[in-house]
């Protein structure tokens, strides 16, 4: 290290705060100090996104696989885009096709298979984490989506998907977290 130039330092520190800043998704393996993805499923979700670009995707379904530019807020921003329009495109009522909607999800014994089988990785990690990459993107407390989202029956479907893989805690923090970033925008979280 004593023999890296300015140059390479400052490229070195740059890589760090990418890395650092995407922690949701990626990690640095401590023996190789490689770059990896923390979970299968954002390579499952960026290639949902490589699919858009197949013919019928919208424009701002192509956009989403322009490069992306070296700030940061950027690729938060695009990666919130990936994760609201899977969120929107996959989101439906009763998305594992349960025969009774009394039982508590312990008591499904094929559960596990049935969120295997209707919940793609893509929707899991998107249903988790677009909060996150709203909150670290420069479209931060602006996107008008949202209320619209919260107060429409999508709203209830992500409910849905968060009690199906046991994670409703995460939603309530979220819905904290959005009440939090759009406090003092023209965006009213209720």
């Amino acid at each position: 290290e004593e023999l890296e130039g300015e140059g390479l330092k400052r490229k070195r520190a740059w890589v760090a705060n990418v890395v650092k800043s995407l922690f949701a998704i990626v990690y640095v393996e401590e023996e190789t100090k490689s770059v990896r993805a923390c979970h299968p499923s954002i390579l499952d979700f960026i290639g949902g996104m490589l699919t858009a670009a197949l013919p019928g995707a919208s424009s701002k379904e192509k956009s989403l696989l322009e490069p992306a530019s070296a700030r940061i807020e950027d690729v938060h921003a695009r990666m919130f885009e990936g994760c609201f329009t899977i969120m929107s495109r996959e989101k439906r009522f009763n998305i594992c096709d349960l025969k009774d909607s009394f039982r508590l999800n312990k008591e499904i014994p094929d559960l596990p298979s049935r969120i295997n089988d209707h919940i793609s990785e893509a929707l899991q990690y998107g249903t988790l984490f677009w909060l996150l990459h709203l909150d670290r993107s420069s479209m931060r407390g602006s996107d008008k989506r949202i209320l619209a989202f919260l107060n429409s029956s999508k709203a209830l479907f992500w409910v849905e998907v968060l009690s199906l893989l046991g994670a409703v805690d995460r939603g309530i923090l979220v819905l904290q977290d959005c009440a939090r970033l759009f406090a003092g925008s023209e965006v009213a979280i209720i």
